[in-house]
């Protein structure tokens, strides 16, 4: 059988003290910075989120912008194509005419 010293057996409860107090101590650190990480992802979901929503707002904006200029050509395009149909029906009617 072996026998152990009362040196062993202090060293041995040092090492296991030691080691009690590295695992409180790393446990209280991961739960701060784990507590840190997730008030920063909340941070950035924010940030995104807002860019998000400004992004949709621009596209709306730019839509509209789109919209009133396919109205305008729209507008442009019918207004030349009604000052041009009298020369068209002209056109037209020498064509059959000759």
């Amino acid at each position: 059988m072996i026998t152990l010293t009362l040196d062993t057996w202090v060293s041995i409860g040092g090492f296991v003290t030691v080691g009690t107090g590295l695992y409180t101590v790393m446990r209280t650190e991961f739960r701060g910075l784990r507590t840190e990480l997730k008030s920063d992802i909340g941070g950035l979901r924010a940030e995104l989120k807002e860019d998000i929503e400004r992004v949709e707002d621009r596209l709306t904006a730019l839509g509209s912008d789109f919209k009133a200029d396919i109205q305008r050509v729209d507008d442009r395009v019918y207004a030349l194509a009604a000052g041009l149909k009298p020369d068209i029906e002209r056109a037209g009617e020498q064509r059959r005419g000759a």
